[in-house]
């Protein structure tokens, strides 16, 4: 689901349309709705447009439910990744005490994974199982990302920027203190290799949220988590999704 705010004249007619966002038979009337902006304020024009995609041509319910399990990590600093590595992993946990309370009792099936290796909201790339995949309560999963950072001679900051680093408030200077102290380490093999142990020996803060963002009432977000190691299994996918 998105909203488009538009911005447009008080007083102008926005053309009723109900039709593909990107075709060309659009009105002219509704390409200012597509950008994004700040909304409040005495001047903010009052329209806007929702945009809702449904996948069920029928008028009848699908015999079973699904739904979007996202397993990862926080968007912050505490996430990052030294230069210079050929393969540095980092990974996000989902406990077996989490799947034991956000699981229904009937369990589940993967059926598809939603690639990520570089993200846009424009285009995400999900692909089908050549097998499913049946998730239980009390299973723990494990979402392994590796990185090539050979390119960069900078660390690599987890955050919502599409760059390399996550912003602060624009009118403080904390930023450059924080970027800083980062940029001052001298990046070896070693130090790649201390933080790398680190990542994956480290205490793990988890947070087991249900699908309205809040934390799952009956999950003790105060417990500290250590990685765990279960059997890894290597998921298929469908090659003729790839090309």
């Amino acid at each position: 689901m998105k909203l488009f705010h538009c911005d447009v004249d008080p007083d102008m007619q926005i053309p009723a349309y109900n039709d593909r966002c990107t075709s060309e038979e659009k009105p002219m009337g509704l390409t200012s709705c597509l950008t994004g902006g700040i909304i409040g304020g005495p001047k903010t024009p009052q329209f806007l447009v929702l945009e809702v995609h449904f996948n069920n041509p029928y008028f009848e319910k699908r015999n079973y439910d699904a739904g979007i399990m996202e397993v990862g990590l926080e968007y912050n600093p505490k996430n990052s990744i030294p230069p210079g590595s050929t393969a540095f992993r980092v990974s996000g946990y989902c406990d077996s005490e989490c799947t034991q309370i956000g699981l229904p009792s009937k369990n589940g099936r993967i059926i598809t994974l939603n690639i990520d290796r570089h993200y846009s909201s424009h285009f995400q790339e999900i692909r089908f199982l050549l097998k499913l995949i049946k998730i239980e309560q009390d299973d723990t999963i494990i979402h392994t990302c590796i990185y090539n950072t050979e390119i960069r001679t900078n660390v690599t900051f987890g955050g919502y920027s599409i760059n390399d680093e996550i912003y602060f408030h624009a009118k403080t200077s904390i930023d450059q203190i924080i970027y800083e102290n980062y940029k001052s380490i001298h990046w070896t093999p070693i130090t790649s290799s201390i933080l790398q142990i680190f990542y994956e020996e480290a205490p793990i803060h988890l947070s087991c949220n249900g699908s309205d963002g809040n934390y799952l009432p009956k999950y003790n977000w105060q417990n500290d988590y250590f990685s765990q190691g279960p059997k890894q299994l290597d998921v298929p996918l469908d090659k003729a999704q790839c090309k």
